[in-house]
């Protein structure tokens, strides 16, 4: 059976979109940090107990966890197929490209051209952000985005009688399995029908119901793994409990053309005259949907709901779709000139300047990102080899899964924030211990902590020194000099 030029088309964007994260993954030993190795602690504990880890004897020296365990149960099948280091190659780069197929069956959908939509799929591989975020880690962003596209594809067509409304649910259950991001699209929802409502449309009884359910669904599977930390946390569970300090850093040295360099040019510009046009002039319940996304995150950026990262890449692939339907009125505005029969030249035009204001910049930022070091990793595995067991060592909060993962060892502070009461005193006294001139002081919060070993690598940078500044103190000897430094506590506060 001939296969049709259409899917060959698309699988070759596809393979280009796997292959180049492959390519940048396999250049490295190590992956991108924190993240990626708290699914490795995670996936580690279900291969040796057939559960996640709910109580981790060494995050904050002992605390219960929560996280959905969709993702790490995935990884898990995996490793029943290939070894361990292809799963973690192979398997984050097809995820993360499933992304730019639902994009190409969303922008035919729209635009009903099929040039239009291969253009579309390609330029989504170089989300500038998101191709960062998703290369060289295990992060559920590989997964998130291309299920949040699976469900705002189905909803769209929901009314068809081709299986519509089972893939949708299947996605729906998948997305709640893996993120509480489920709550962005029930955002999304209600947000588009409120723009329904505001545009005189007419919601149909299907996509009412659908929405009631995913509702009520989202709420309830969230509340049954989140029910402690909403009773712990209040409404603070919104933020995850990030510290303040963390969320307002997350925010600073942010500018409109730092926006645009991660999201592209093309995109940006084209997404401005598209949600100008169709949010005023043109009423269209299929762009709607996706409008209805661009209003939510770029609410939940401005009250500072989600890291800019992670609203940059929901912004960018809104952006794509937009850009698909700015392309195809380009075209179309083109044919009725004289200038028709030169559309494939501006189709060129279009690829070059793409090139230069999106996949520079893409390979750019990946070429830039800096993986776990081998210096770090040996640290790491020195201090397993020769510490005791159930000592604690500090270091910075990009660190402690790390510490975890690598050195098995119980770390003070890491970046899973739900549960941890005291979580602002928590990163104020790290900072403390870093960067304090008085050991006494220093001393009474490592005591306070039960702190062992200091480990200084990423605190070099992330709070401006070189060293202890009590480094001579006889409250600390140093055990460890290279490139890293590693700190024995030797002394206790006493009352």
């Amino acid at each position: 059976m001939k296969i049709k030029s259409k899917y060959f088309i698309i699988g070759a964007i596809f393979l280009i979109s796997v292959l180049i994260r492959v390519y940048f993954s396999a250049d490295t030993e190590h992956f991108q940090p924190d993240g990626t190795y708290y699914t490795i602690h995670q996936l580690e504990n279900i291969k040796e107990t057939g559960m996640p880890l709910y109580n981790d004897d060494l995050s904050f020296s002992g605390r219960t966890t929560i996280s959905p365990p969709g993702y790490y149960y995935l990884l898990y099948i995996a490793t029943f197929a290939l070894p361990d280091d292809l799963v973690f190659l192979l398997l984050p780069a097809i995820l993360a490209s499933l992304s730019i197929i639902i994009i190409y069956f969303i922008a035919k959908k729209l635009t009903n051209n099929n040039t239009v939509a291969y253009f579309s799929s390609f330029i989504s591989i170089f989300i500038p952000i998101y191709l960062l975020r998703t290369t060289n880690t295990l992060s559920t962003y590989t997964i998130i985005m291309p299920l949040m596209l699976i469900c705002l594809y189905f909803f769209s067509k929901i009314e068809e009688k081709n299986n519509t409304l089972l893939w949708y649910t299947v996605a729906l259950c998948a997305l709640n399995l893996i993120s509480p991001h489920s709550f962005i699209l029930i955002g999304c929802l209600i947000t588009y029908v409120i723009m329904i409502k505001i545009e005189g449309l007419k919601l149909t009884k299907t996509k009412k119901e659908v929405i009631i359910f995913s509702l009520f669904f989202t709420f309830w599977a969230q509340f049954l793994i989140y029910k402690k930390a909403l009773l712990i946390h209040g409404p603070q569970v919104i933020w995850q409990n990030i510290p303040l300090e963390l969320i307002l850093n997350y925010f600073t040295e942010i500018n409109l053309l730092t926006i645009i360099y991660y999201v592209g040019i093309i995109p940006f510009f084209c997404a401005i005259y598209i949600l100008y046009r169709y949010s005023l002039q043109v009423k269209n319940k299929e762009v709607d949907i996706f409008i209805a996304l661009t209003i939510l995150i770029s609410l939940f950026l401005v009250f500072r709901l989600i890291k800019l990262e992670v609203g940059l890449m929901y912004l960018g692939f809104c952006f794509i779709i937009f850009f698909s339907l700015f392309y195809k009125k380009i075209l179309l505005y083109i044919h009725k000139t004289k200038f028709g029969k030169y559309s494939s030249f501006i189709l060129v035009i279009f690829i070059i300047f793409f090139i230069f204001t999106s996949i520079i910049p893409s390979i750019s930022l990946l070429i830039q990102n800096k993986p776990i070091q081998d210096e770090t990793i040996e640290a790491l595995e020195w201090i397993k080899i020769n510490t005791p067991e159930k000592s604690s060592v500090l270091g910075t909060i990009t660190e402690g899964n790390l510490i975890t993962t690598i050195a098995k060892r119980k770390n003070m502070i890491d970046s899973n924030f739900l549960l941890i009461e005291d979580i602002n005193d928590r990163v104020k006294d790290v900072k403390t211990i870093f960067t304090s001139p008085l050991s006494a002081k220093a001393i009474e919060l490592t005591d306070f902590y039960d702190i062992d070993y200091i480990f200084i690598d990423s605190a070099r940078k992330e709070y401006s020194i070189t060293d202890l500044k009590y480094s001579d103190s006889e409250c600390v000897r140093l055990i460890y000099d290279k490139e890293i430094k590693i700190y024995e506590v030797l002394c206790f506060w006493e009352d």
